[in-house]
This record gives structure tokens, C-alpha cells and sequence, in this order.
């Protein structure tokens, strides 16, 4: 299906630049010879001749003889001609003039193609003679004031934007439709702003409202109705690109991720300020205070897929979900093809492909990952839990924070100790691995555990492996070099790692154990695998003497996430029951250090015995490692391994510090707090440490595995406005920065999009496209009025740009159209009659479910799974989960709750083009099929609907003289919003008499005009 999908958007997008080239042609083709006395606009007259004939050989992807038509100093300067492609007032010296007018077909331009029209070369001359003007794409220079044009209908305007409309309109010399009949006016508006048609009541209502109000009072109702956040929730939802699963082979459900579409409900129906509510998604977790709720808009850049099929690179589809981030962000807010600067500069639009990995560097330093540990840290981290219970969530959302701080505190002590010690490198002397010594140790783990089916399969399973690990000579071993031990061979998923290192110190007080990438500059930017230890042990070893373990009280990590690990490593040895013994020993007892996923820079971990440990001359320390935990089913073992001492007296009292020990007791007890409730676990966007944070390089060709260059500092292309001098460079900063009063496209792209949900095409048709491959806008000076309005009148305000829209008199006319306009305008450009679209695939199952009287009117909450074919889900592979159909009333719930799997979506949704939300989709390309027909007449969901209508027409339809005709008016009121046509009737009477009243409730479903909005 999306194949399908980005097959129609290219061909869109195709025959946009084609439109847009071919009516620029009209407009300024002039006969052959006649001198052009209009002085040449280069993005009117010129562009379009460099985007049609020169950009695919000259712009940005391809600059062939080192020319390029994109950016104004490559056409001023030299290619490899060494002749200057413009010289501005001289069209003789421009090699650009020598190359159009070529005889030579080896020579002339475009190679290989049909030469330029003469028109064409005589305004190519002309704007070099005038000084070869160059101006920015109309859409990325700021909106412009402009004045509110003179009409001579004056009182034909209700709202300012009229007038825009109808100067159009009389200049064409055409006249608006007149307005529609306030059934249909209240149909159409019901529809746009709730999503649902008008009840019988409703319509009766507004019927007998003479007053002169009485559709702005239905406006503001529904304005008001908690219906609108959900009909406007789909919208934004396919901009999110929204779903219940993470999408990819296996496409596993995220069981939380419903609380985020109820907050964008939420946030839609309250009338958050669009900019509050935008800058919230991207960064609310950088907020100052941030709330809960700030914490879970984030999740939408957390609807990036996440491949959960093992032996995936992890790094490879956390950038893939990082460069989907930008993607997303540019496309959703100022409708830029950003996406195409990947792996080259952007073919039409001037953004190089370096500015692209600058862009990308602010998204590149969040603490997610594709794939967690099985163990130690949660899947699809970092996650906010959450109760469903929304009145408990404040108390769950101060708990996490208070372990969070509790947790960076502790790390940020153990950093700043490390720093402050004296450190002595042990050389290792011995190292060994062991599958045995892991795989017994696994199995002592299991056999204390409560005896069930599923720990007695494990234990059979892990006997087999060691018995065939005994016979086996493990492959793997260690080098040592200059003291460091690197592994060799083939280590299996886990192992027991030994060492041995002379001690050459009396006293000790700490041991601090480092990974280290093999090469440190290039993995803060390519990282290697990541590692896991998930407990360490240490042994004192005096000459001639027998090994004494050595005490461990305290394991001082080196961030945050790896105290997380190893609490949730305590938690599982202590279980459900009340903790006893000091809460510090059973911390170092259960914990190691790990890299997740990915090893960006040397971790480490300090272990800190009980006491200060005296050693006698030629003491030997050995240290055993266990590795028992994978990384996406990957072995997880360190590759390599240098150990340091300290007698610092300061690590001895950290360990004995009372107040870290009621840290770590507080830890464990928040930690026990929060996971025994049932909580939903909802991924949220977090920005790395500042001692941690990745390095950005741009990737050679867009390929991840080739990375160029020197460090990028984040930052913004310079074809818009730059971000306030001292500001951080991090997601807060962009976020506000695209709100800025001199940005030129976000005000215009959300404008851009309320139009086109209300009048079926954008003032930019290519809502995904505002740049010069993009469709010119139909009302420019409208769109720039409407933009700074919305931006610096209306401040903003979603719902008063809605009713603004809405209480036209454009939205208001009659849709009804005639021969003559239909040749003139067909697609309605011009807006010279109302608009007439096609019901969404949500609204066509509730417009159903209303009229029938099924409709579940409950809000929010997890997921449903209607009544759909059975199979669907079968055909996907590694994933047990599978499509259950809901039960009662939960059937019945609005299309909004239907649970959105990537790989194989709800199938009457897609029939009617409904996204598949694999990707962000700025808009939805209507299609007409004979399968949409076989899904309202066929599909359970609408022959139940059909049932029950029928039922509804027979027992609820007011008694008169004619009792079918009343049933049958009934119906209508429902389903069409009026009463029907003689026509209709006498269709419906034979239908009647024929095949009963269900068949005619399911005709009335499927007419056109119930179809229609």
C-alpha cells in the first residue's frame, strides 16, 4: 500500500513541477521576435525554465561541468568551460546565452533534448541583460502584509478572506454560487468540524432558527462539541505518523501509546495555542517545569518505527528513526522535502547537503534506542509509566522524576570522584572466557525461582546448551597488550570473563574497570556493539596464598541509565517480597555496567569494597565478569578491558555514606512503587547527558557507515532566518525557532492545511511540497493575509481560524455547479461554488455507526478491534499477538479508537485512503474504486449498521398518512441530512417493496450524497 501511495505522491508531485513550469510558460510566452516590455521576475519568468530544463543535469543533486542552477553564486561563477555561466549585463559574455543557442547538438543545451523555445532564450537574455536578477522562491521569503482588494459585491463578504476570493472572481469574470441551503450548510459544517453528520434534532433545530446568527450559533457549538478534537486528532495524527505498533517485520504492539492521541484530543478541543501545542511535541520535556503532560506530547517524535527483529544493527535504525525526526519536523511545519538533502543537496530548493546533518545534529543527541536490553533497561526506551487512570498520573510522573534526579545525582558523584582520585593502571597479566561457568551459573539462578512451566522449559533448555559447551573447546579468548585485554574468537551469548592483574599498592579503595572504544574519535559518531555486564566479583589473591573474596559494597556507575540497569537487576533478585539485608551490599551484589546499545565513548564502572583493603607485596586481583544478557539477541561481551585502582580514602566513605545508602533505598522503593501498580509505558523523547552527548558528521552519499568530515555544530539552513545568537542548540531552541515572527512558511503551511481540510485542495495544492517543485498557490496574496493573521491577530488560536474559515461566505456558497464553471474551473480552484468532498474512511464508519444508533460515544481510553476479516494479521511473521474482536459496545467505538497496526491496517480504512502511518503523510489522495462500494454493502461493521437503521426507521419514524414515506424521510434526516427527494423516494418504495427495509437502509448508506460532504 505505500508503495502505491509514494508512487501516486511522486506522480503528484511530477505533474505539479510540470503544471507549474507549463503555466509559467503560458503566462509569459510571448510570439517569437516581440520585445518583452515587462521587466523580467526570475522567479515568474526564469525559474521555471532552470527547474524544467536545467535542474536534473545542473542543481543540486547533479552539477554536470560544474554548474548549477540552484544557487545563485554557482550560476555566477565558472564552470569547467572556465567561461562564467551569467555575467549580469552582458548576455554575449554568458556562456548560458552560447550554450541555448548552440547549432552544435553536442554543445547546445538542454544535451540531448528538444532545444528551448524561442520565447524561452529571449527571456533568459533579457534577465541577464536587466542584471541577471536573482530572488528566493516566493515561499521562502516572509509573508507580506497585504491590503484587503476592492470588490464591487461588498456585501456579498462576511469575512475578510472573501475579498480575496471574490476580486478573483470578478476579474475572471465570474460570480459566487449562492449559498447553500442550511441543511446542507449544517451537514457540510457538522462533518468538518466533528466529524459526524447532524442528528434529526440538530437539523430541526437549526431549521426553525431564524435569527440572523443562527449558523454562527451552530458554529460555535460545534466548535465547543468534544467531537472536534477528535475529528481534528485524525488529522494530526497522520502528520505524527500514529500507530499501536512499532512497525517492521515484526511490528509489536506499544501497549501505551494510546495516552498520546488522547493528549492531542485533549490538546485540540482545550484550543491550545498552535505554537504552544507544536513546540510541546517537539521538545516539551526541555520545558522549564515540564509537566506530565509536556512529558507525553513528546511522543510524537517517539512514532518513529523500531525494528524488534534480531540481529538488526541498532544503530542503523535509531538514525533511521533520528533523519525521520527531521523529516517529519521540516515536512509537518514548513513543508519542505528535507528528506532529499539526505544524500545530496536539495535538487530544486537551495539547502545543501551539509546543512541537512547540521538539522539532523539537534535530534541526534536523545537517549533513545531501536532495541533495548532483554533485562536491564526496558524495550522502546526510555518510556514514561503511566497509570490509564489520568488523575493518578501526576503522582506516577513525580515518582519517576524523584528517581530520575535520585539517579543523576548519584552518577553525577561517582563522575565527579572519579575525576578528583588518583588512579593507577593494573596491567592484566591473564584472561580467559568460559560458557560453562555462565551457563551454571544461569541455571543455579532458575533452579531458586518458584518451579513452573515455563523456568523448568528454561532450565531443560540451558542443561542442553552446557552439556554441549563441555564438549566444546570455546573459540574465544584475549589478547594483551600494553596491559589491556581485547577479545578474540567467537564469544558465545553468555559467558564468564576471568581476569588477573597484579596489584602493585599497599592499600586499596576502589577499582575502576573501562571499556574503551578501539578508536575514540570515531565512535562518538560510529559507534561500536555495545557491551553488558551484569555482575562483577573480585578475589585478593597474596602470595602463597589461597583466593579471599573481597567484599563489594558499592558499584559507583558512570551515568544514570546504568544505575537503572542495575536497580532493575535488584528488583528481579528480590522480587515482589519486602527487602532485607543492607539495601547498598545487595545493590553491588546485582550489579555490572553496560554501553546501550552502542559504545560511543569509554563507559566504566567503580567498584568500592566494604573496607579499605591492605595487600601484602605480589597480591594478584582476580575478577570475573558475568555476561549472561544479550543485546538484541546479539552476544553482548566486552571487547576490551582496562583496569585502574586508587587508595582515595573519599571512595571507602561514599560506599559508607549514609545518605547515598537512602538514595538507593529510595530508589528500590519508588522503583517497587511504580511497577506494582499496572501502569501502560508510553516511549518519550529525552536528551542526552551533556557528558555524553553523540557527534553528528554527514554521512557520504546518505550512507550511515561512511561518515565525513569534521564534527557539525547544530544549527539551521541559511536559506531561512538563524536562531537568536547564545541560544542552546537543542530541540527547545528549534522548536520556538520555527515560531519565529520571521520564519516564511510555518504560518502559511498551517493555514495552508485548515483550507485544504475544508475546502478539499490547499491554497498550495501540494500541501507536502511548498518548495519549487511545489504547486504555485492559487490566492497568493490570501495566503500571505491569512498567515500573519493567523500568526499575529489571532496569536495562534487554532479553533478562531477554524470558525473564521468556516462563517465565509467561500465556504458558505451552494457546491451545486454548472456546465460552463465545470469547464472553466474543474477542480474549483477559483472557489466559485462550494466545496463537495468525499467522507474520510473514519467519517464514512461514524456518519454509519451514528445513524444506525450503535455508535459508542465514549472518549479516549486503549484501542478497539473491530469486527474485520479474518486472517488479516496472520500472515505476520515472529509475532503471536493477533487481531481480537472487541466485545459489546466496544465494537462500536469511533474510528479514532480502531487499533492502527503499520503492516497490515485496519482493511476498510484502507480502502477508503486512510494513511498507513508508516510514515508522516500531509495529505490524503482520494481515489474511487468499485472495493469502496463492496466494503459499505458487504463489510460486517456496515451491514450491522444497515440492520440496525432499518430497525431505527421502523420503530422511531413519526407516524403519518404515509408510513413508509416517513420511514424513509427518517432515514434520510440521518444518513443525508434532509428529507429525500421524489426521486429518491420512489427508488426507495420499489427497493421497499422488493428486498425489505434493511436493503433500503443499506442504499441510503451508500448513496452518493451520503458519501459526500
Amino acid at each position: 500500500m505505500w508503495k502505491r501511495r509514494k508512487t501516486v505522491l511522486a506522480v503528484a508531485v511530477a505533474l505539479a513541477a510540470a503544471i507549474v513550469v507549463a503555466s509559467a510558460s503560458v503566462l509569459t510566452r510571448k510570439p517569437a521576435g516581440e520585445a518583452h516590455a515587462q521587466r523580467v521576475e526570475f522567479n515568474r519568468d526564469i525559474r521555471p525554465i532552470f527547474n524544467g530544463n536545467c535542474i536534473a543535469c545542473h542543481g543540486g543533486v547533479k552539477q554536470a561541468g560544474d554548474v548549477s542552477f540552484s544557487y545563485r553564486d554557482q550560476v555566477l561563477g565558472k564552470g569547467k568551460s572556465g567561461r562564467p555561466t551569467v555575467v549580469p549585463g552582458s548576455p554575449r559574455a554568458s556562456e548560458l546565452m552560447a550554450r541555448v543557442t548552440s547549432n552544435d547538438p553536442e554543445m547546445r543545451m538542454p544535451l540531448h533534448r528538444a532545444p528551448l523555445k524561442p520565447e524561452q532564450i529571449a527571456l533568459l537574455r533579457q534577465w541577464i541583460q536587466e542584471g541577471a536578477v536573482w530572488e528566493n522562491y516566493w515561499a521562502f521569503v516572509p509573508p507580506r502584509p497585504q491590503a484587503l482588494p476592492a470588490v464591487r459585491r461588498a456585501a456579498w463578504v462576511r469575512q475578510p478572506l472573501d475579498r480575496f476570493i471574490l476580486a478573483r472572481l470578478e476579474k475572471e469574470k465570474l460570480s459566487p454560487a449562492p449559498e447553500a441551503d442550511k441543511a446542507a450548510l449544517l451537514r457540510r459544517v457538522s462533518l468538518d468540524l466533528t466529524g459526524m453528520p447532524p442528528t434529526p434534532d440538530e437539523l430541526a433545530a437549526f431549521l426553525a432558527d431564524s435569527s440572523a446568527n443562527a449558523y454562527e450559533k451552530q458554529v460555535d457549538r460545534l466548535l465547543a462539541s468534544k467531537r472536534y478534537g477528535e475529528r481534528w486528532a485524525a488529522m494530526w495524527l497522520d502528520l505524527a505518523r500514529y500507530g499501536d505498533t512499532k512497525g517492521y517485520e515484526k511490528d509489536r504492539s506499544r501497549p501505551g501509546v494510546w495516552i498520546y492521541r488522547d493528549w492531542v484530543i485533549d490538546a485540540l478541543n482545550m484550543n491550545m495555542r498552535y505554537d504552544d501545542f507544536v513546540i510541546k511535541q517537539l521538545a516539551g520535556d526541555l520545558l522549564p517545569n515540564a509537566t506530565v503532560d509536556d512529558r507525553i506530547a513528546t511522543a510524537f517524535h517517539r512514532q518513529t518505527a523500531a525494528n524488534d527483529e534480531g540481529g538488526t544493527d541498532d544503530e542503523e535504525y535509531r538514525l533511521a528513526a533520528v533523519m525521520d525526526r527531521a523529516a517529519t519536523t521540516w515536512s509537518v511545519l514548513n513543508g519542505v522535502s528535507f528528506n532529499c538533502v539526505q544524500c545530496h543537496s536539495h535538487p530544486y530548493d537551495p539547502i545543501r547537503n551539509g546543512e541537512y546533518y547540521k538539522f539532523l545534529a539537534i535530534f541526534n543527541t536523545s537517549r533513545d534506542t531501536d532495541i533495548a536490553f532483554s533485562k536491564s533497561l526496558e524495550d522502546d526506551w526510555p518510556l514514561l509509566h503511566l497509570p490509564a487512570d489520568k488523575a493518578k498520573r501526576a503522582e506516577w510522573d513525580r515518582m519517576q522524576r524523584e528517581g530520575d534526579k535520585i539517579r543523576e545525582d548519584i552518577a553525577a558523584s561517582s563522575r565527579a570522584l572519579v575525576e578528583r582520585s588518583a588512579w593507577k593502571m593494573l596491567p592484566i597479566q591473564k584472561a580467559a572466557a568460559s560458557e560453562t561457568l555462565a551457563l551454571e551459573s544461569t541455571l543455579a539462578e532458575l533452579a531458586e525461582q518458584p518451579a513452573s512451566k515455563s523456568r523448568d522449559q528454561q532450565m531443560a533448555q540451558q542443561r542442553l546448551r552446557l552439556a554441549f559447551a563441555r564438549k566444546e573447546k570455546l573459540a574465544a579468548g584475549f589478547n594483551i597488550r600494553a596491559g589491556m585485554a581485547e577479545s578474540t574468537g567467537t564469544v558465545p551469548i553468555g559467558s564468564v570473563f576471568d581476569f588477573e592483574a597484579a596489584v602493585p599498592m599497599s592499600a586499596l579503595t576502589a577499582l575502576r574497570f573501562e571499556v574503551p572504544p578501539a578508536n575514540a574519535a570515531k565512535a562518538r559518531h560510529s559507534p561500536e556493539r555495545g557491551f553488558l555486564v551484569d555482575k562483577i566479583q573480585v578475589w585478593a589473591v597474596a602470595p602463597g596464598g589461597a583466593p579471599r573474596k573481597v567484599d563489594l559494597r558499592f558499584m559507583a556507575p558512570d551515568s544514570a541509565e546504568n544505575l537503572e540497569g542495575n536497580i532493575a537487576r535488584l528488583l528481579r533478585s528480590t522480587g515482589r517480597g519486602t527487602p532485607k539485608g543492607d539495601v547498598m551490599k545487595r545493590l553491588a551484589d546485582n550489579s555490572g555496567f553496560m554501553a546501550n546499545s552502542r559504545l560511543f565513548y569509554t563507559r566504566w564502572v567503580v567498584a568500592v569494597p566494604s573496607e579499605a583493603q591492605t595487600l601484602t607485596p605480589g597480591t594478584v586481583l582476580k575478577i570475573r565478569f558475568n555476561q549472561t544478557e544479550s543485546i538484541n539477541a546479539a552476544p553482548a561481551h566486552v571487547a576490551r578491558i582496562r583496569i585502574f585502582a586508587s587508595n582515595d580514602a573519599r571512595w571507602t566513605e561514599l560506599a559508607r555514606d549514609p545518605e547515598t545508602a537512602q538514595k538507593v533505598a529510595k530508589l528500590e522503593q519508588l522503583d517497587h512503587a511504580i511497577k506494582d501498580v499496572p501502569s501502560l509505558p508510553l516511549p518519550v523523547m529525552e536528551e542526552q547527558a551533556s557528558h555524553e552527548r553523540r557527534q553528528t558528521l554527514a554521512f557520504e552519499r546518505g550512507s550511515f557507515l561512511n561518515q565525513v568530515g569534521p564534527a557539525l555544530m547544530p544549527d539551521t539552513p541559511a536559506l531561512f532566518p538563524g536562531m537568536a545568537p547564545g541560544t542552546p542548540r537543542n530541540r527547545l531552541t528549534t522548536a520556538r525557532w520555527f515560531f519565529d515572527p520571521k520564519q516564511p512558511l510555518t504560518a502559511r503551511v498551517a493555514v495552508n492545511r485548515y483550507w485544504e481540510q475544508l475546502f478539499g485542495t490547499g491554497i498550495v495544492e501540494s500541501l507536502e511540497d511548498f518548495g519549487s517543485a511545489g504547486e504555485m498557490p492559487s490566492h497568493p496574496e490570501m495566503l500571505d493575509w491569512l498567515a500573519l493573521h493567523f500568526q499575529n491577530d489571532l496569536h495562534w488560536n487554532m479553533k478562531a481560524l477554524v470558525r473564521e474559515l468556516v462563517t465565509s461566505a467561500t465556504y458558505r456558497q451552494s457546491a451545486k455547479i454548472t456546465p460552463s464553471l465545470r469547464d472553466k474551473d474543474p477542480r474549483n480552484r477559483l472557489l466559485a461554488h462550494g466545496p463537495a468532498q468525499r467522507l474520510s474512511a473514519e467519517m464514512v464508519r461514524d456518519q454509519a455507526l451514528l445513524a444506525s444508533g450503535l455508535l459508542n460515544p465514549k472518549m479516549g481510553g486503549p484501542p478497539v478491534m473491530p469486527l474485520q476479516p479474518d486472517g488479516v494479521w496472520n500472515v505476520e511473521a515472529n509475532n503471536p499477538e493477533r487481531w481480537t474482536n472487541s466485545k459489546g459496545a466496544d465494537r462500536y467505538r469511533r474510528a479514532m479508537y480502531t487499533f492502527i497496526k503499520r503492516t497490515a491496517i485496519y482493511p476498510s480504512f484502507t480502502t477508503f485512503d486512510a494513511a498507513d502511518r508508516q510514515l508522516s503523510v500531509p495529505r490524503r489522495l482520494p481515489t474511487n474504486t468499485p472495493l469502496q462500494a463492496l466494503v459499505t454493502l458487504n463489510d460486517p461493521v456496515y451491514q450491522q449498521a444497515a440492520e440496525a437503521l432499518a430497525a431505527r426507521m421502523v420503530h422511531e419514524a413519526p407516524r403519518g398518512p404515509d408510513l413508509l414515506q416517513s420511514q424513509l424521510n427518517y432515514g434520510g434526516r440521518w444518513v443525508l441530512s434532509r428529507d429525500l427527494t421524489p426521486v429518491e423516494i420512489a427508488a426507495l418504495r420499489k427497493l421497499h417493496g422488493v428486498a425489505g427495509m434493511t436493503a433500503v437502509a443499506s442504499a441510503l448508506l451508500n448513496l452518493d450524497a451520503a458519501l459526500t460532504r
